[in-house]
């Protein structure tokens, strides 16, 4: 799998370089918040392994990819997008689309693997609650 190089403290760095403000045109692109949300899946996907948190990941990745296509798009549109910033966002959208694929693959390969996953922390957490 691809690593993604993406973080919300580069995302910021980066619209703050390039002077890529945000405006209410631009809510259904927020990339930021999305990226929380997929670092969040894929932190819950690490220490709870299984078949709903793979999934969750997925759509979470997916999200954070339409974002950063839309926000392309819409600074395209605008004239706002130097050469350089560009390519840059090209290639997180690129590391995305890599890391995005990998995971539906993993997850249509290791379905019934991580269905087992997922009963067996559900066990562990009722175990865990004393019943």
């Amino acid at each position: 799998m691809s690593v993604l190089t993406l973080t919300r403290d580069k995302w910021r760095k980066f619209k703050d370089e390039n002077n890529l403000s945000k405006s209410s045109f631009f809510k259904k692109a927020d990339v930021g918040p999305q990226l929380e949300k997929f670092q969040k899946a894929l932190d819950a996907c690490k220490n709870t392994p299984g078949k709903k948190s793979l999934g969750k990941c997925f759509t979470e990745a997916d999200k954070l990819e339409t974002a950063i296509e839309k926000f392309i798009k819409l600074k395209e549109a605008k004239a706002e997008l130097d050469e350089k910033a560009n390519k840059q966002l090209k290639s997180w959208s690129k590391e995305l689309g890599s890391i995005t694929k990998s995971l539906a693959k993993l997850y249509k390969e290791s379905g019934e693997e991580l269905a087992n996953e997922d009963a067996k922390n559900m066990k562990n957490q009722l175990a865990s609650l004393g019943l």
